[in-house]
């Protein structure tokens, strides 16, 4: 996997793999920005072992954004999302498995997380469900239960820079402490010089 950080969980994921003991159900929880959508993507991309430039063996299941008066707001997840969610895992793969990830899982609310309970439940040995979340704490005890749990931490300045180092990318002063150990952070600096600029004059004004 082409990560920044995380080498233990990353580990523990490709030794699953190997073995071919991947769980039913996961939960990758910790700070936003870390890295935690990006692996639980690739190790979808995996298990599915279905080798078409569009993976049809993968669903992603996010909150809806609205816009209102200039106003973006990140509406929670529902349980007609997370109804639909368990009729495509009922179908059959294309390739070895089917994988269904809840970006920002805390947005579930409580009706759609009992319906989500019975689709873990309920689910047969070619499915996984991968839940990422910013915020395990309002998710309901007993889905996290039902889940293999991994919790993610910030990663080490070291890291990034290794990172930055094998892709010829240019860091500017101040980019890794402001980056505060998320490598999403660092990547959103480098691609959007703006928002980089938007940080450096914040910080002369402060």
């Amino acid at each position: 996997m082409d990560i920044i950080g995380h080498k233990k969980i990353i580990n523990l994921i490709e030794k699953s793999i190997r073995e071919d003991k991947v769980s039913h159900a996961y939960l990758f929880s910790g700070p936003e920005k870390v890295g935690k959508y990006t692996i639980a993507l690739q190790f979808a991309n995996i298990i599915t072992k279905n080798n078409e430039k569009y993976n049809a063996d993968i669903k992603v299941l996010s909150p809806e954004v609205e816009e209102k008066k200039g106003i973006t707001k990140k509406k929670d997840i529902n349980i007609e999302s997370v109804r639909e969610l368990g009729r495509w895992l009922s179908l059959s793969p294309q390739g070895k498995r089917k994988v269904a990830i809840v970006d920002e899982a805390e947005r579930l609310n409580v009706i759609a997380q009992n319906a989500l309970l019975k689709t873990l439940e309920e689910s047969v040995s070619n499915n996984v469900v991968i839940l990422v979340s910013h915020n395990e704490n309002k998710l309901l005890p007993t889905v996290i239960s039902r889940c293999h749990r991994m919790k993610f931490g910030t990663v080490s300045d070291h890291a990034m820079r290794l990172w930055l180092e094998e892709n010829g990318k240019r860091l500017e002063e101040g980019m890794l402490f402001w980056a505060l150990g998320r490598p999403g952070m660092l990547i959103d600096f480098l691609r959007d010089k703006s928002l980089w600029e938007a940080r450096k004059e914040a910080t002369k004004e402060f």
